[in-house]
């Protein structure tokens, strides 16, 4: 197994003693991506940093939907896949026989990639509730990953298996009609099997930001009983009363609706 660069120094155990921390989503974004609008800043498993946007930086495992990460440290991906190392479009273009011809599209089989060599290590956040903040779940390099390309025989038999878990851990049986096969078929995806850096130090500091420090132009919505936004609380509020809400944190609301976490 490839080690990884230590980027500062370590710690007895290799992990923060304040791995239980919470962190809301919107400072982990807000620490990786400080400049970006909400609609750049949506959910994401796998995902990369303004400063280096083509390289895996950081996973967010959101609750329930990485079956096999607490037994096997293993991902399914299906978003931002690029980002990983060895990646390889799905498809290739053939050469042309003739100068007047369009070249064939030849689809690229399923392919393993095992990483050489040092790694930098990824820092993985979990899920800690349903709704709930994240926490820090220690330095991670990845092992191996598997591009399972769209129709292809492996990518079905993930899928039977990736929904038959996620079915037994929610103790239900969800019907899942065509619309979701075709969806879900239709596109690559990546298995990931990641190895814990155990000498990677301690944690990003990531410092938490009240709303009003980082969303900018405010807006006043009279005659309101109760708002929900995220990062903001206001709740039981008299009709009539007026009540200053963030236009931007409104925005992300609507930009986060269509969100995926996998």
């Amino acid at each position: 197994m490839a080690g990884c660069i230590t980027p500062h120094p370590p710690n007895e155990q290799g992990l923060s003693p304040a791995l239980t921390a919470p962190l809301a989503l919107q400072d982990i974004q807000n620490h990786y991506w400080p400049n970006a609008t909400p609609v750049d800043r949506a959910r994401y498993l796998l995902n990369s940093t303004a400063s280096d946007p083509d390289r895996l930086a950081f996973i967010m495992l959101f609750w329930n939907a990485n079956p096999r990460w607490k037994t096997h440290k293993a991902l399914f991906a299906k978003t931002k896949v690029n980002i990983l190392p060895g990646y390889l479009p799905p498809y290739q273009f053939e050469d042309a026989d003739t100068q007047t011809s369009l070249p064939a599209i030849k689809p690229i089989p399923s392919v393993v990639h095992v990483p050489a060599g040092p790694q930098r290590p990824i820092a993985v956040y979990e899920r800690v509730s349903r709704r709930g903040p994240f926490a820090f779940a220690g330095w991670h390099t990845v092992e191996r990953v598997e591009f399972l390309r769209p129709r292809s025989k492996a990518l079905l038999r993930m899928l039977e298996q990736k929904w038959a878990l996620e079915d037994r851990k929610e103790d239900r049986k969800v019907e899942r009609g065509s619309k979701v096969w075709n969806r879900s078929v239709g596109v690559e995806w990546a298995v990931v099997q990641l190895a814990v850096c155990r000498d990677a130090g301690p944690p990003p500091t990531i410092p938490h930001r009240e709303p009003e420090d980082r969303e900018g132009p405010r807006v006043t919505l009279p005659g309101l009983w109760s708002v929900k936004v995220p990062g903001l609380s206001v709740a039981a509020l008299r009709s009539g009363e007026r009540v200053s809400v963030s236009l931007a944190a409104l925005r992300a609301r609507s930009a986060n609706a269509g969100a995926t976490d996998e």
